[in-house]
């Protein structure tokens, strides 16, 4: 990457232009005091700001346009915001919280795109979620022979079972009518070269009719070679689970929706898009310079269709949610000393956009009254409630009723990006004598895994992995014979942890989540050693210290010592063991020769450097270069790689 365009996690003072998430933005700017390039940003750039009435990325949102502002008026640098929005029904509101005057103001009706979009919104009066999925099929069909013949189709629908069905369906209806090719636009010697790298049967012969499919259960392998044959016009249509609309880079000529509610697993029931997503997927029929007109059906539960009817057609209005959040964010200013009492904290909520909705929306907000009162008295009590919280959880200190200071778990949260529940949990949980398997049962209790994603029928999945398991996990023995406690977020996530100590091979779809858990994981448990130092507990400090190396080595810390490097098996570490050589001193020391046959691999791809500084405090480095795989390892098990 070059030295002027930077993402975020690689520095702020390594270029000009900086690239961030919402949330790796507010870990930045958090101590803007100390960091003049914060403080110096002088064009400041948001994408999708609709989506601060959405979700838990919203405030995060919130937050950092309020924080920019407000270190533009204590630096008195200029700042330059440039938002970025879909069409919104209260776009006044939006530009006067980021200060933007009348004239530099644009909304947009919902028309007005780069190809115009025709929508059409087919109801269908089925109650039952998998028989109105069924009943969409032959529409579905009918929809693109009618609308798109001959151009590119995305159908979106809610899971990944449903996208394979999907395409089945399509293409025996194909079939049925004779039209086996309809789909495929690809002689079959030119496409077999891609479909030989692909291994899931059912992908592979639904690409030959013409239709693919897309979901997380997928490699990334199978869904780049969907994606490269539907761009390249091989084949015509593209079935695509809905939680990929937004990181896909596909568009079609038509875009159907086949239902609009999908399985929250967090709360075990059917719940509905919310509309950002509706948007972004409808966003999908575009293709400037090819198509003038864009296409886009819609297939819901026909008491939904005049709700779509009114949002889809209409700006939609877009409120704060910032007020469900704002422990933790409070927090952070505490920590930084930008709010010192009461009063900094409610000059803190006037930057934000929750203040310029309160009295323009009363009843949604709870307001009883929009005169100046009723807001302060609002505002004190959220304020009061949010401190409380804090001081519950040992996060502050509040003296005098009005004085708020930062405690230890205070800035153990602030510093590494953690709910003020994760800390107290940590510091009411954590014992001088907790074991390896207590740890792991507070660490998989923490908040941040409450948005870990449970599929449909994954709970089955999950407990047969845990029935190989050497931990036994405390809410599964509750109940051995029941499901209920693997649909449990943090059940999952203590499934995913151990299947990576024990390097279990997962679906696509569980390994993309594990990948998602073991970054949250690192912090946590440095958080954990932490609470564990402050308490001066030097036994299970050290304990969580050996979990966070078996996090980053992927093995538990009774395996061999050599599965520490990179690409040895359990059948390599048999074979070292019969020549006597079991850690990584003896695989050093060990004989060229010997060491490359055992390793199978030609000599120009194994380089082993020994650098002895003072061994006696155990340091050394060594470089294996297999496949272009480096690592570096400090004594005694520490491992970070690096591919």
């Amino acid at each position: 990457m070059s030295r002027c365009v930077v993402c975020c996690c690689c520095g702020v003072q390594d270029g000009t232009i900086v690239i961030a998430t919402p949330e790796q933005w507010d870990v930045t700017s958090r101590r803007w005091t100390t960091r003049k390039n914060v403080q110096t940003v002088a064009l400041f750039i948001v994408d999708e700001l609709h989506l601060v009435g959405s979700g838990e990325v919203g405030p995060v949102i919130e937050v950092i346009c309020s924080r920019m502002r407000y270190i533009a008026s204590q630096t008195q640098n200029p700042l330059r915001i440039l938002a970025l929005s879909t069409s919104v029904a209260n776009a006044k509101d939006l530009g006067d919280w980021l200060g933007a005057a009348g004239s530099n103001m644009y909304n947009f009706p919902p028309q007005a795109r780069p190809v115009q979009l025709e929508i059409r919104i087919q109801g269908f009066d089925i109650n039952s979620h998998s028989a109105r999925q069924l009943a969409m099929s032959k529409p579905c069909y009918n929809s693109i022979k009618k609308h798109s013949a001959d151009h590119p189709v995305i159908v979106f629908v809610p899971s990944r079972k449903e996208a394979r069905t999907v395409a089945v369906d399509l293409v025996t209806a194909a079939a049925s009518e004779d039209a086996h090719k309809r789909f495929v636009h690809m002689e079959e010697s030119a496409l077999e070269p891609h479909l030989k790298r692909l291994k899931n049967a059912a992908l592979i012969e639904s690409l030959r009719a013409g239709v693919g499919f897309m979901h997380e259960g997928l490699s990334e392998a199978e869904r780049a070679t969907v994606e490269v044959l539907f761009k390249n016009g091989a084949i015509q249509v593209a079935v695509v689970e809905q939680a990929l609309c937004w990181g896909m880079s596909m568009s079609a000529h038509l875009v159907v929706i086949m239902g609009t509610d999908f399985y929250d697993g967090k709360f075990h029931k059917y719940n509905d898009y919310p509309i950002a997503d509706v948007l972004q997927m409808m966003g999908r029929a575009s293709r400037p310079r090819t198509d003038q007109v864009g296409k886009c059906s819609i297939f819901c539960h026909a008491p939904k269709k005049e709700f779509y009817k009114k949002f889809l057609f209409e700006p939609f209005p877009v409120e704060s949610h910032v007020d469900h959040f704002l422990a933790d964010h409070l927090n952070s200013e505490i920590v930084t000393k930008r709010v010192e009492n009461v009063q900094d904290a409610m000059d803190y909520l006037t930057w934000t956009f929750y203040y310029r909705r309160i009295t323009q929306n009363p009843n949604y907000y709870n307001l009883q009254g929009v005169t100046h009162r009723h807001l302060s008295d609002h505002l004190s009590e959220l304020v009061e409630s949010t401190l409380s919280d804090l001081a519950s959880s040992n996060c502050i200190a509040v003296e005098d009723e009005s004085e708020v200071s930062p405690l230890n778990l205070g800035m153990i949260a602030a510093f590494y990006y953690l709910k003020h529940t994760t800390v107290d949990t940590f510091n009411r949980s954590l014992t001088a004598k907790v074991k390896l398997k207590g740890l792991l049962d507070i660490l998989t209790s923490a908040a941040e895994f409450d948005l870990l994603p449970v599929r449909s029928r994954e709970d089955a999945q999950l407990k047969k992995l845990a029935n190989h398991l050497p931990v036994p996990i405390a809410a599964a023995l509750e109940d051995n014979s029941s499901l209920a406690a693997f649909n449990d977020p943090k059940v999952k996530a203590h499934v995913l942890l151990q299947t990576h100590f024990s390097r279990v091979a997962l679906t696509a779809a569980l390994s993309a989540d594990q990948k998602k858990v073991l970054p949250d994981a690192v912090r946590l448990l440095q958080a954990m050693v932490d609470v564990l130092s402050s308490k001066g507990w030097l036994a299970p400090a050290i304990t969580c210290m050996e979990m966070s190396q078996m996090l980053v080595q992927g093995m538990w810390n009774s395996d061999p010592a050599l599965l520490q490097l990179p690409h040895i098996t359990g059948e390599h570490v048999a074979a070292f063991a019969k020549h006597s050589v079991n850690t990584v001193y003896d695989f050093l020391e060990m004989d060229d020769a010997l060491r490359t046959k055992l390793l199978s691999l030609p000599q120009r791809q194994v380089v082993v450097r020994c650098e002895r500084h003072d061994i006696s405090h155990g340091f050394f480095t060594f470089v294996l270069v297999h496949n272009f795989f480096f690592c570096s390892l400090f004594f005694p098990r520490a491992l970070s790689c690096v591919e």
